[in-house]
């Protein structure tokens, strides 16, 4: 894998940045028991101290080479390399399973023409299959590894193919939860104006939540190259990633909760045996699992 990966004549000597970090704290920029004293896998390869001064005075490039200089030097073991083949294969399959499920009811159901719940769910999975050979590039370029034990340029190549991969991952999302709606409108029509309405609402605000994060994703980082640039560094401005994902997130959170109550408010009121209803509302349940 290319995070275990050395070039040949690595200069393994400290920055004048990061040297000047460990002189204030340490006696020698040798001394194992001070630069590092904490040797687990799953831990950062040097003390907080030393971590928060490089973070605020070093830059990205000078961040993470030591990170790796100290991580080698100190003899850290790495015990959580993880392999995502057998996951995308598993994912791979389910999800062939379920497209073929969905196509054998369309076509047992000839009397029901292609619709756009229909044409939304094939645009979502052909979404999520082009998602599979992008996850074998993060795989490939050290995801799920401390990144710590990457090479500068491995997390460059990184960046870029994680920047692809949540744009595939998003629209996708969303097309699942467009098919979802498309469904509501269809199997719920007969309700009134007032639900029609509100599933139309629904699909809007599923819409800006794709348009939001597309948005925060090209333009949140100025310029966009910020985004995945480690090994030549440039001048930019970038707010706190995880802050993005947990705003994503919350809203997709409150979209899945809707697209529950959604349909159980409908189905509650219809003249339907508590069996029934159970039955119907666990479908429902499943299908947005």
């Amino acid at each position: 894998m290319p995070s275990t990966d050395e070039p040949p004549q690595m200069d393994w000597t400290f920055g004048p940045c990061s040297a000047s970090c460990i002189a204030a704290l340490c006696s020698s920029p040798t001394d194992e028991s001070c630069i590092c004293p904490d040797k687990r896998s799953g831990a950062p390869p040097w003390r907080r101290d030393l971590m928060e001064c490089l973070y605020a005075n070093c830059t990205s490039l000078e961040y993470y080479e030591t990170a790796g200089i100290t991580y080698h030097t100190c003899g850290i073991t790495n015990t959580v390399e993880v392999s995502l083949g057998p996951l995308i294969a598993i994912t791979s399959a389910f999800q062939l399973l379920f497209f073929a499920a969905r196509m054998a009811s369309i076509r047992i159901k000839r009397e029901r023409k292609w619709s756009w719940e229909d044409i939304s769910f094939v645009v979502s999975s052909v979404l999520l299959v082009l998602t599979l050979p992008v996850i074998s590039l993060e795989n490939y370029y050290g995801f799920l590894s401390n990144i710590w034990t990457l090479r500068i340029w491995n997390i460059d190549d990184f960046a870029k193919v994680f920047f692809c991969y949540s744009i595939l991952y998003s629209l996708s999302l969303a097309m699942i939860k467009i098919s979802i709606v498309f469904l509501y409108l269809r199997i719920f029509r007969a309700q009134g104006v007032l639900v029609h309405y509100i599933i139309v609402g629904t699909q809007v605000f599923n819409v800006i939540i794709f348009i939001i994060f597309l948005v925060g994703l090209f333009f949140a980082c100025q310029p966009l190259a910020y985004y995945w640039s480690y090994a030549a560094p440039v001048n930019g401005t970038c707010p706190d990633p995880i802050d993005r994902g947990l705003v994503y997130a919350s809203l997709n959170t409150i979209m899945d909760a809707w697209l529950l109550v959604l349909p159980m408010s409908q189905i509650w009121s219809m003249g339907l045996s508590w069996r029934s209803k159970l039955g119907v509302l666990t479908m429902f349940s499943l299908g947005l699992v």
